[in-house]
């Protein structure tokens, strides 16, 4: 269910935030969101108990001083450094990371390429990634873990597994979204999501399945960090001269032709790579 939120909230931000920046800006883009987000934070600081650590695996964390003893969370550099060496955790983290560059960046940029090679409105394009994400997303989440837990049964590995071959196999299908026909953008761009969205689940469980009980919310407070840090935080900007650089022009593209439309003269939408898929008589 924890992952279920990734695809959904990602596509709630694309239909409801461009909707909003179209008709208002993209400021107010923001401060619709921090609404229900306000709310949410009211009704947990009210309702929501924090239980005791450890209860759930735990038998003397019912009560006692052994009890609040194993409750209080320590950080301890022999902790950091443990995880510093756990070959399959920093495996796990790193992947994870390299994915989560993938999709920042392609997430940031993706509406704008739609605008442009389709000319659809900023709300359009918003609207397409909203429901291409919730639906390929949200069955990618789900398809994926299942595959993993049966495959689990019989392989070890699989919770590594399953995250390495969707990364792997939604290659050529962003290719056919990027530089296919541009009647198939829509398709490449839908089984892309989808077969990277199979990995979610399954690298999550193999990072806390990687490290001690006692020592998993340090663990994803690390992976958090880390993919983070070294992924869609970092990814939009490091796209951004190949995403924002002109059209390029050749003989066999005139200035008048598709193949070399001028950027967005939309100050609401960044520029765009037009990536020429037409074919030359």
């Amino acid at each position: 269910m924890f992952n279920v939120a990734i695809p959904v909230g990602a596509a709630l931000g694309y239909l409801v935030g461009g909707t909003v920046g179209e008709h208002y800006g993209w400021r107010m883009s923001f401060i619709v969101s921090a609404i229900p987000a306000a709310i949410l934070a009211i009704l947990i600081a009210i309702f929501l108990k924090e239980p005791a650590r450890g209860a759930s695996g735990d038998p003397a964390a019912s009560g006692g001083p052994a009890a609040r003893e194993h409750g209080k969370a320590k950080l301890e550099k022999g902790t950091i450094l443990s995880l510093l060496k756990n070959p399959a955790y920093l495996c796990s983290i790193l992947g994870y990371a390299a994915v989560t560059f993938s999709l920042g960046g392609i997430s940031w940029w993706m509406p704008s390429f739609l605008q442009r090679i389709d000319g659809r409105s900023q709300s359009s394009a918003a609207y397409i990634m909203g429901a291409i994400t919730v639906v390929a997303g949200l069955g990618g989440t789900i398809t994926g873990g299942t595959i993993a837990q049966r495959w689990s049964r019989t392989n070890s590995k699989a919770l590594y597994l399953v995250p390495t071959i969707s990364a792997a196999i939604a290659v050529p299908p962003a290719l056919l979204c990027f530089f296919g026909p541009h009647n198939l953008t829509l398709y490449g761009l839908g089984a892309a999501i989808f077969l990277i969205f199979l990995g979610t689940g399954p690298v999550n469980a193999a990072t806390l399945n990687a490290v001690r009980p006692e020592i998993r919310a340090t663990a994803m407070a690390g992976q958090l960090f880390i993919i983070h840090a070294l992924g869609d935080a970092i990814s939009p900007a490091s796209l951004a001269p190949s995403a924002t650089a002109p059209p390029s022009t050749s003989a066999s593209a005139p200035p008048s032709s598709p193949c070399s439309s001028p950027p967005s003269s939309s100050p609401s939408v960044p520029a765009t790579p037009h990536l020429c898929t037409q074919k030359k008589p």
